[in-house]
């Protein structure tokens, strides 16, 4: 089978489904590490003066991490309102190069990242593209966007 490049629908379904599988993810990291921390949060503070140490541990790792989920599931809620509204934004600009992110894995996996300066904010965005064509620095290219969680698809 031959992939269309050509065919904005086939690129608009796959860019759902990679989000709404990291969504997901999300909601089960999240929801799994909420349950873990109050259940030790609960059964430590049963017995106060035996598991201080812990509690405060468990204060140290879980309460700058709760901000962070909840910043997370809210930026993916705007986007899934975007995406479900079928209104989802444009965003055109000079693409400026590649940025390696460490993605995690057994082996350890990298993505390329675009980077592009965009026309109206006159600021760097980077995105996580959803389709793996290669782009020419100092070009101009217009990609739907989704502003919350950085997923894009290239349009021209």
């Amino acid at each position: 089978m031959e992939k269309d490049y050509n065919n904005i629908e086939v690129f608009m379904e796959k860019l759902k489904k990679e989000f709404i599988r990291q969504f997901i993810a999300l909601h089960v990291l999240g929801g799994a590490t909420l349950v873990i921390a109050i259940t030790f949060y609960i059964v430590f503070f049963l017995d106060v003066y035996k598991y201080w140490v812990y509690i405060i541990f468990l204060s140290i790792i879980f309460v700058p991490l709760f901000p962070f989920l909840v910043r997370e599931v809210i930026g993916y809620y705007k986007d899934f309102k975007c995406l479900k509204e079928e209104k989802i934004p444009i965003v055109t600009g000079k693409f400026i190069g590649y940025k390696k992110v460490n993605v995690g894995g057994d082996p350890p996996e990298e993505e390329n990242r675009i980077i592009i300066m965009d026309y109206i904010a006159n600021k760097q965005i980077i995105l996580k593209a959803v389709n793996d064509i290669k782009l020419r620095e100092d070009s101009i290219y217009s990609f739907y966007y989704l502003p919350f969680t950085k997923f894009s698809m290239i349009i021209n």
